[in-house]
Parts: C-alpha cells; structure tokens; sequence
C-alpha cells in the first residue's frame, strides 16, 4: 500500500471517509507515507476501539510515531496532544497493548526530538 501512497494520496479525503476498514487502512498507510499535520487527529480517532479494529488502531498508532519522525518541531506542541488523546483512546481497550506500546514509543521518541532541538 505504502509504495502506491504518491498516486494515492489525491484520493486520501475519499479514503478517510469510506465506510471500509480497508480503505480507510489505505488512509492510515498514506499519512505513514506523507505525514500531514492537519491530519493527526484523524489518526488520534483510529485509536477509539468503538471505531476501528485494533489493526487499524495499530497502524493509526505507526503513522502518529512516523508523524513525530517527520513533522517539523513547529508541530511538536499538536502532536504531544494527540498522541495524550490517542493513548487515552487506546487505553479502552487495555487488552490490546501493542497499540499503547506504540503510542508510548512515538511519546519518547517526541521527548528526545524536543530535547534535540531545545539544545
């Protein structure tokens, strides 16, 4: 999925909005492709197991983590909220800790990108 993301992501609004898993999955994979800040908190809202399948939540949880990675540091302050709204959503399923595993990677990984850039 992720290798066709540039042809793709002129469909992302279609894909975000679909009542399918797995387009909404091809959603998640473009954003891990193109992050996009206007788009965390979609990503956040995958994590809400009234909404999606835990896999879906997994890969929402994969793309907040490249977010971090790739968003410049002026994004930092919006993704610090979302991944705290994201892991609240996750933790109403406790019983499926990958995605919080996730979560709390992409929250340390947001710490030392804050740390590297404050020194």
């Amino acid at each position: 999925m992720v290798s066709q993301a540039p042809v793709a992501i002129k469909a992302l609004e279609k894909l975000k909005t679909s009542r399918s898993a797995g387009e909404r999955l091809a959603a998640v994979a473009l954003l891990r492709a193109f992050p996009q800040e206007e788009e965390i908190n979609w990503l956040a809202d995958r994590l809400d197991p009234d909404v999606e399948t835990p896999f879906v939540g997994y890969q929402a949880a994969t793309s907040l983590a490249q977010a971090v990675r790739s968003l410049p540091v002026e994004a930092d302050a919006n993704l610090g909220r979302t991944i705290d709204k994201a892991m609240a959503l996750a933790k109403r399923n406790p019983n499926d800790p990958p995605r919080i595993h996730m979560l709390e990677q992409a929250r340390q990984e947001l710490l030392v990108k804050r740390r590297v850039s404050d020194a």
